[in-house]
This record gives C-alpha cells, sequence and structure tokens, in this order.
C-alpha cells in the first residue's frame, strides 16, 4: 500500500479510503491524468484521430452541395466520412441535431 506520505511526493491529494491510505485507483487516475496534461502541454492532441481532413475547397462544396439540396447522410457517403463531421463542418445546430436524432 501506499502512505499518505509518499504519495504527497508524488503528486497532488485525491481522496483517502482511510486515514493513513489511497486507493490505488485514485493514484492511477492522478498520474494519468498528469500524464495527459503533459502531452497536451507539449502540443500532442488527445483523443481519437479525425477520420479525414477537409481544405476549404471541399469544405466550401459540401456547403454549396447542402444548400442545393442534398442531405447530411448523402454528404457523408460521398466525401467518405460520418455524418457527424458533415454537420460539425456545416456548423449549423440543427444540421447536428438532425445527425444525433
Amino acid at each position: 500500500m501506499v502512505t499518505l506520505t509518499s504519495f504527497i511526493r508524488v503528486g497532488s491529494l485525491v481522496s483517502l479510503r482511510s486515514s493513513n491510505f489511497i486507493t490505488p485507483g485514485a493514484l492511477l487516475r492522478e498520474r494519468v491524468k498528469a500524464g495527459m496534461a503533459q502531452a497536451r502541454r507539449a502540443g500532442k492532441r488527445i483523443g481519437r484521430p479525425a477520420l479525414r481532413h477537409f481544405g476549404p475547397g471541399e469544405q466550401e462544396r459540401i456547403r454549396s452541395l447542402r444548400t442545393q439540396g442534398a442531405s447530411v447522410r448523402r454528404l457523408a457517403k460521398d466525401f467518405a466520412t460520418t455524418q457527424w463531421m458533415i454537420a460539425k463542418l456545416l456548423g449549423s445546430p440543427e444540421a447536428v441535431e438532425s445527425v444525433a436524432a
């Protein structure tokens, strides 16, 4: 078990299981959070990478097709991405809501 004194040297105080001991899970969570924060400070992206990235020309084409009446589902299929990504590119709250429904 990790005692409180050794834990204070490692990081911040989280939750105590009893008066002198900390759960191993709490220590692990703190270390993971600290590592992710350090990675963010170093400029790393955290999370799953995007399916694909769209250039300005593609974004404009998606917007123009949508104004011509193309569905979000059709655009996602044509541009080999997800409906959620198309709705995000369009930037309209109703498009995002229609995908989420």
